[in-house]
């Protein structure tokens, strides 16, 4: 079968050690400076050396590194990209799993055949391969990999040692003092308390969510994250999961941030499973007003879209989801999204945003115009 082989490139580097130094020690003689013997020490000064990776690996590769702080991320979406047997391959040191290349095929076979997205990427093995962009300062990158090579030497030797080799740390590497990280972020199983509970302005979240949607806690970068991969490390290339299979997630978070995490997941074209996010988010409103939720929502009160790409998607056929009736002023699209996905309290929240007035109804709308006009055209 198909694969995609890891890779990691640098991109960029910025060292700010040396300016931080001078401007921390100005009485100090030119030669006291050794980056060296400062690169060793578990100091905050080696956290200004930053690097930028473009990496290639597996998705369940990629959750382990956002999950770490502080780190910043970017990656490659199946809800925006175009998906095919090219883009689409599972990670190479999966090779030996026939099943999870049998799956890819499969949940491209239902894409043609007109199901959505978020829907069939459930069917994704966590094998899969993805790209994305990082930047990780240098005690963070040491860290993760002393955790990686102590969990899992294999692992270790496919990306670990390509990430110090490409960011020139190796030496930096087998002298520093900084502690392993894994201590810090596997879950204990008093952290399990399934649900929320607040502590003055800070959450701490448990929640065992399908791994297709943990990834949306790891973007929250005002938190600190949990995951259970971090827990399957030692069985890396054994793992038999999917998208759809359930995983433990422990956030700390100030309230604030949780606030907006779940404003966003409430936007029309995100996933809203009762299992998942359709959950949270439904228990988390279920007391607001209209005019609360109206204005609680990312796209509502007047505000820029954030997710305008993903929806104008659905307007010019492109994704086969239920255009957003806030976009397109169409009232009607929230029962078709009923009978697409069932009873929800959020979807009666639309509703109540139709039947108040937030949501117009107005035929001569652009983008439900054109939605209307390229599906005659098929």
């Amino acid at each position: 079968m198909n694969t995609l082989k890891p890779y990691i490139k640098l991109v960029t580097m910025m060292d700010g050690r040396e300016h931080a130094w001078r401007v921390s020690r100005p009485w100090f003689k030119e030669e006291s400076l050794n980056l060296d013997s400062i690169g060793k020490m578990d100091l905050s000064l080696n956290s200004l050396r930053v690097f930028v990776l473009e990496i290639q690996s597996s998705s369940i590769f990629r959750d382990l590194i956002f999950s770490l702080r502080p780190i910043e991320g970017w990656a490659l979406s199946t809800r925006s990209m175009n998906v095919n047997e090219d883009t689409l391959q599972v990670s190479s040191e999966f090779s030996h799993k026939t099943r999870d290349d049998f799956m890819i095929k499969e949940m491209l076979r239902r894409v043609e055949m007109g199901e959505s997205r978020d829907e069939t990427r459930e069917m994704l093995p966590c094998s899969i391969s993805t790209k994305y962009t990082i930047s990780i300062n240098q005690r963070v990158l040491i860290a993760f990999c002393k955790s990686i090579e102590i969990l899992n030497k294999r692992l270790f030797d496919l990306y670990c040692k390509e990430m110090l080799i490409v960011t020139g740390m190796e030496k930096e590497y087998d002298d520093s003092t900084v502690k392993p990280v894994h201590e810090y972020v596997m879950i204990t199983e008093k952290e399990k308390i399934n649900g929320t509970q607040q502590i003055g302005e800070m959450i701490h979240a448990h929640f065992n969510v399908k791994m297709a949607l943990a990834s949306q806690f790891l973007r929250q970068h005002y938190s600190k994250v949990k995951i259970g991969y971090w827990n399957m490390v030692p069985e890396y290339f054994e793992l038999d999961y999917f998208q759809k299979d359930k995983i433990d997630v422990v956030m700390y978070v100030d309230s604030h941030s949780y606030r907006n995490l779940v404003s966003m997941r409430a936007h029309w074209v995100l996933d809203w499973s009762m299992d998942m996010w359709g959950g949270i988010v439904s228990e988390y409103i279920k007391e607001m007003s209209t005019e609360e939720f109206w204005n609680f929502i990312p796209n509502g009160g007047g505000k820029v879209d954030p997710y305008f790409a993903d929806s104008y998607n659905r307007v010019i056929h492109e994704d086969p989801g239920v255009p957003c009736p806030i976009m397109c002023e169409w009232p009607a699209m929230i029962e078709k999204k009923v009978r697409e996905v069932g009873e929800s309290p959020l979807l009666q929240k639309y509703r109540d945003l139709a039947t108040e007035g937030f949501i117009k109804d107005n035929p001569d709308n652009i983008n439900r115009k054109k939605y209307i006009e390229i599906g005659e055209g098929k």
